[in-house]
This record gives structure tokens, C-alpha cells and sequence, in this order.
């Protein structure tokens, strides 16, 4: 039993959902990728004089230069009893860089379009719904930039502040059975609460810090 399924932006958290399980269910798989090409300018072509270093190299300057445009995944597991016999789900992946990328142009072959498109590859995919992707420095480095942007910048007002909140916070929690306990700030001021949020764990990693509400009759 073979399936195949392309997969773009339009069907990912369905596909993906379901590529999950079936790879759980999987013993083995086979990947691939299509490249925008394979061989660059100047350098020879692989052959089979090249040892295994020599090969890598020239496979890594390929995947530096070029952009992977599909990635395709086959996943095979046991049908019923028979140890010959697969079910086979083949999941091919459309991917083009995030927006976020720094990776804003790429190299493209002829011969490799060519076979590409002789074969019916479906390049408006790419484009129009291809799955964003970014490296893992990448990632990084733009979840730090978010970070940083939303962080509050202490001044002198605010210091003074967290200060405050800080001396009163070391005297509950000096306080006996301060564990089993709630500590209480009322502040309707949207910006005071994000501050609270970002400095206190800072000072006190043990405390939790949340935003709830206490019966003003009760309290």
C-alpha cells in the first residue's frame, strides 16, 4: 500500500499532525531533497575516484550554495504479518526560506530546473504556498531580537519601583509558612504588572509569579 502526500501551507497541521503518527508507527524511512541544483561552477562533478571526505565536501558546497525546495520523506511500516510486505506513506514537503531568513537570494541551475520542470514539478508551490522554514541560528537569533523588544527597559522610576516591590517580597517570604501562602499586588496599571512579570523571577527563581484575583470582601 503506497500513499503520497504533497504537503504546502494550505494542509500542513492536518499533514503534519498526521505524518507524526505514522512515523511512531514507522521501522524505517528514506529521505530526499530537491535541490534549485547540485553542481556549482568550477567544480567537478562527483565520480567515483572521490573518497568519502572528498565527497562530503563537494555535497556541502552544493548544499551552501543551493536552496532545498522539497523535501520528501517515505516512512515504511510492517503490513499485517507479512515481513515482505510494506505500507508505504511518502509525505513530500513544498519549503522556501521565512521571511525571516537572512538567506534572501540563492543560486539556481539550469540543467537541475530543467529536470526539474520536465518532470512536473510544481514551482508555483514554492512561491505561492511553500512551507516557511528557517535555520536553527536563525531561529535563535530572531527569538532573541522578540525577546529584547518586548522586555521593559529599567530606568530610574522603575528601578525604583521593583525595588520596592522587592523589600516587601523578602519580608513575606521571610514570614513562617510564607510557602503556603499568597502574596498580593493590586496594580490596574498594565505596564507595572508586564515589569513585575519580567523582574521577579529574575531575583526570586522560586517564586511564581501570576495574575489572578481575590475577593476584595474575603481579603
Amino acid at each position: 500500500i503506497i500513499v503520497n502526500m504533497e504537503v504546502t501551507t494550505d494542509n500542513f497541521k492536518e499533514a503534519f499532525d498526521q505524518f507524526k503518527d505514522n512515523l511512531r508507527e514507522s521501522i524505517f524511512y528514506s529521505m530526499d531533497f530537491e535541490m534549485t541544483g547540485i553542481n556549482v561552477e568550477g567544480y567537478s562533478k562527483l565520480h567515483m575516484f572521490y573518497n568519502t571526505q572528498q565527497r562530503y565536501e563537494k555535497i556541502k558546497l552544493s548544499i551552501e550554495n543551493f536552496l532545498p525546495i522539497q523535501f520528501g520523506i517515505s516512512l515504511f511500516s510492517p503490513l499485517d504479518s507479512n515481513q515482505f510486505a510494506y505500507d508505504v506513506k511518502t509525505y513530500n514537503f513544498y519549503v522556501y526560506p521565512s521571511e525571516y531568513s537572512s538567506r534572501k537570494n540563492f543560486l539556481s541551475d539550469i540543467s537541475s530546473i530543467r529536470f526539474l520542470s520536465n518532470n512536473k514539478f510544481d514551482f508555483n508551490k514554492i512561491f505561492a504556498t511553500g512551507i516557511p522554514y528557517l535555520r536553527p541560528n536563525e531561529e535563535e537569533e530572531i527569538k532573541k531580537k522578540f525577546e529584547y523588544s518586548s522586555q521593559v527597559h529599567l530606568n530610574d522610576k522603575n528601578r525604583e519601583f521593583i525595588t520596592s516591590i522587592v523589600k516587601e517580597l523578602e519580608m513575606w517570604l521571610g514570614m513562617e509558612g510564607a510557602s503556603n501562602t499568597y502574596y498580593y499586588q493590586k496594580y490596574t496599571n498594565s505596564f507595572l504588572r508586564k515589569l513585575m512579570h519580567q523582574e521577579i523571577p529574575k531575583r526570586f527563581p522560586n517564586v511564581v509569579v501570576g495574575k489572578g484575583y481575590i475577593d476584595p470582601e474575603t481579603n
